[in-house]
């Protein structure tokens, strides 16, 4: 089941490999077994920007990126929670 929008905000001096966000879920029928670990990817949006750890489901600035607020003011990425072959976001 997927529980809406999160919303962050980033220091402007924020640099490569800083954390933007931790995103958590869980499986309620099986968290702790291996059929039932979560696993995150990018769906859409500024991929080229962030990196995503697929197991921890953390967000931090990509390697090299410097986020520009002048130019671009938000950045908005769609993350699929995936379990066995399902995909929610």
């Amino acid at each position: 089941m997927c529980t809406g929008n999160t919303r962050r905000n980033v220091d402007m001096v924020a640099g490569t490999g800083t954390t933007v966000v931790t995103l958590e879920a869980t499986d309620n029928d099986a968290p702790s077994t291996p059929g039932g670990q979560v696993k995150y990817r990018f769906v859409s949006g500024s991929e080229d920007d962030f990196v995503i750890d697929r197991t921890t489901g953390v967000v931090t600035i990509g390697d090299g990126v410097t986020l520009n607020y002048v130019t671009r003011p938000r950045y908005n990425i769609t993350v699929c929670m995936q379990r066995g072959l399902y995909c929610f976001h």
